[in-house]
């Protein structure tokens, strides 16, 4: 997009418009270009419309009798400016979506440990129960006759054994599956911070391009 700016009255001695901007030539032969949409009465109208333009003032402001639309060059110089501060202030966007996806990658990180060291702390809880159970059991084995009783607590142990072993191998797959979600979580952050960085980056550059080359042509003008 070309645009330029003055920073004092401007007067206009031309105006046209393509698919997406208005372009406004002044007097002293800079032009100023803005998008249709910042102008909802332009952006609805037709083109037979929009090409029924008059200038106001010797070219202070440009009016539309068929849509009642009145804008000034002065409006129009302050619209570029701001799109121009827009662009530049888009810079730093992609560290700061960096930081976000990468803080929320973090918590989404530290959520799934908390809920590895709540799995794990109750599947011990069930295995101290089991094995209490297991031992009343073997005492209860016992009054009947010594040998019963040592295989009852040997199979109580045998079951307390399977039980904590399966409860290690869930805690270890919750705590897996729970590292590999956090790293896919930051990994997707860091590639649409350096997507939206690229994209940023690569806007702001054609916005320089187009403005130095309309300074150059101005300059060309100047110098005629």
């Amino acid at each position: 997009m070309n645009i330029s700016v003055t920073k004092t009255e401007a007067m206009a001695s031309e105006v046209w418009f393509d698919s997406h901007m208005m372009h406004v030539r002044l007097l002293e032969g800079r032009e100023i270009n803005v998008p249709i949409e910042r102008f909802p009465k332009l952006r609805s109208a037709t083109e037979e419309q929009r090409k029924k333009w008059r200038l106001i003032g010797r070219g202070i402001g440009i009016h539309w009798e068929d849509i009642d639309e009145d804008i000034s060059i002065a409006s129009l110089s302050r619209a570029v400016e701001k799109i121009q501060e827009q662009a530049e202030g888009q810079a730093g966007h992609p560290l700061e979506n960096f930081l976000m996806q990468a803080e929320k990658a973090y918590t989404a990180y530290m959520e799934a440990q908390r809920q590895v060291a709540s799995a794990y702390k109750e599947n011990e809880r069930q295995i101290t129960h089991a094995y209490r159970r297991s031992e009343e059991q073997a005492k209860v084995a016992c009054s009947g006759s010594i040998a019963q009783a040592l295989k009852a607590r040997e199979e109580a142990t045998a079951q307390a054994l399977k039980a904590r072993e399966e409860a290690e191998r869930q805690v270890r797959e919750a705590y897996a599956q729970a590292v590999e979600e956090a790293e896919k979580t930051c990994d997707e952050a860091i590639a649409q911070a350096l997507r939206l960085r690229d994209e940023d980056l690569e806007r702001a550059w054609k916005i320089r391009q187009e403005t130095m080359e309309q300074a150059w042509t101005i300059y060309a003008r100047l110098i005629k």
